[in-house]
C-alpha cells in the first residue's frame, strides 16, 4: 500500500477513481454523438463528486463552447487553471481555449492576454499564434499582427487563416514607397508615377 494510506482508504480511493472515470467516459460518449446537452448534464454530475477534476472541467468548457455558451466556458476553463499544476501539459491548451472564448465574445484585449500566456508555455502553439495575430489586428496593431501570422506560418506554412490574414494586411503594413513600388511591379501604375489613388490600392488588394 502507498505510505500513509490504509488498505480500506486505498480501496475506497480506487473505487472512487473508477466511478469518476466511468462518468467521464459516458459524458465524452455523449459529446462524440453530438448530444451536447446530455454530455453537459452527465459531466456536471461527475463534477459534483469530484469538483477539482481537471479533465471534467476542461471537457465541460469545451461542451459549453460547442453550444456557444462562452461565458460559462470561461468559468470552467478558469477553474481548471486554478486547480492545475503549471507543469501540466494542458496549461497551454486551456489558455488558448480561454483566448478562443474571449475572441468569440469580442473581448480581443483579454483574448490576446490568454493567447500570450499560452505561448509562454508552448511557443509553437499554432492556434495561439493565429489567435494573437487576430487580436492584434482587431485592436489596430497591424505590424504586430503580421509578426504573429508570420510566426504561425513558420510553424505551419499551410495554415490558411494566417496566410489570408497576412495577405489582407500587406497593404496596411507596407510603407508608401513599398506600396508604390509593388504597384509598379504589378503594372498597376506607370513606372514614372509618384503617387497612387484609392482605386489603385483596392486593385492591389484584389491582386494580392
Amino acid at each position: 500500500n502507498p505510505p500513509g494510506i490504509l488498505p480500506t482508504e486505498y480501496i475506497f480511493f480506487f473505487i472512487f477513481a473508477q466511478e469518476t472515470q466511468k462518468c467521464l467516459s459516458k459524458g465524452k460518449e455523449f459529446f462524440e454523438q453530438k448530444e451536447y446537452t446530455y454530455a453537459q448534464k452527465t459531466l456536471e454530475n461527475c463534477l459534483k463528486a469530484d469538483p477539482k477534476n481537471i479533465d471534467i472541467l476542461v471537457s465541460l468548457g469545451g461542451i459549453c463552447m460547442k453550444q456557444n455558451n462562452y461565458d460559462q466556458a470561461i468559468i470552467y476553463f478558469k477553474s481548471a487553471l486554478k486547480n492545475m499544476s503549471k507543469k501540466s501539459p494542458y496549461v497551454s491548451y486551456v489558455y488558448t481555449r480561454l483566448g478562443d472564448s474571449y475572441t468569440h465574445i469580442k473581448d480581443f484585449v483579454k483574448a490576446g492576454k490568454y493567447y500570450e500566456a499560452s505561448l509562454k508555455f508552448e511557443p509553437a502553439n499554432i492556434n495561439s499564434l493565429v489567435g494573437k495575430g487576430i487580436c492584434e489586428e482587431k485592436t489596430g496593431n497591424y505590424q504586430k499582427a503580421a509578426e504573429y501570422f508570420k510566426k504561425a506560418l513558420a510553424v505551419d506554412f499551410t495554415n490558411i487563416v494566417a496566410r489570408e490574414r497576412l495577405i489582407d494586411l500587406e497593404p496596411l503594413i507596407l510603407s508608401h514607397e513599398e506600396i508604390l513600388s509593388t504597384m509598379k511591379e504589378r503594372n498597376i501604375l506607370d513606372p514614372q508615377a509618384l503617387d497612387y489613388q484609392d482605386q489603385d490600392l483596392e486593385l492591389l488588394k484584389k491582386m494580392l
